[in-house]
């Protein structure tokens, strides 16, 4: 049940989440900028995505253009595809464009898996796309990218995905707690044996 200390709790964050998740997904029609698409392609062929969006993994970034109105970016580790961002530009008028950005894992291949991660975690896959965004806003506007903007899709991510990162992290803890009590077993076992 919940009671009136409890909603005084929780309709701060509920209310900072909902936000959050209506800002993130406001954006998912994509842009306009003030240039035409030629010069949008032009800028976005040599543009490269966000690598700290991957961490530490050890990625490969192949860029190819799908006609004049989509820029692909795949991103393969080992030679495999793991996902891929597509921008796709639609002209406005003869000066603005505007850029919508998708992400979608492989078609094939061993990282297929991915594909139905990224459809199965909106949060996360909307996390990507997000950086992208960012990172081809910030290559049309001449400025560097910013990283604070990315962080309502990276809050909104966290949350909701928070059940299986604690899951994970007790999964983690309680394989640890195995080991360590194996550990001082073995440990006693071979000093009552007289080792």
């Amino acid at each position: 049940m919940i009671t009136y200390l409890s909603f005084r709790r929780l309709w701060l964050p509920c209310l900072l989440f909902g936000i959050a998740l209506w800002f993130v997904e406001c954006s998912s029609f994509g842009a306009i900028y003030p240039v035409s698409a030629a010069e949008a392609h032009q800028l976005l062929q040599n543009t490269d995505v966000p690598r700290i969006i991957f961490g530490d993994a050890n990625v490969e970034i192949h860029e190819r253009d799908e006609g004049t109105s989509q820029i692909v970016w795949e991103i393969d580790e080992g030679g495999d595809e793991q996902l891929h961002f597509t921008a796709t530009l639609q002209p406005i008028g003869a000066n603005h464009t505007r850029v919508t950005v998708a992400v979608a894992g492989p078609d094939h291949g061993p990282h297929i898996a991915n594909t139905k991660r990224l459809e199965s975690s909106p949060t996360i896959s909307n996390l990507y796309r997000r950086a992208m965004e960012e990172q081809i806003a910030s290559v049309i506007e001449h400025r560097p990218f910013e990283l604070t903007r990315v962080y309502p899709a990276l809050t909104v991510a966290e949350i909701a995905n928070l059940p299986q990162l604690s899951a994970q992290m007790d999964a983690a803890a309680a394989d640890y707690n195995r080991r360590e009590r194996d550990n001082m077993e073995n440990a006693y076992a071979k000093a009552a044996a007289g080792h």
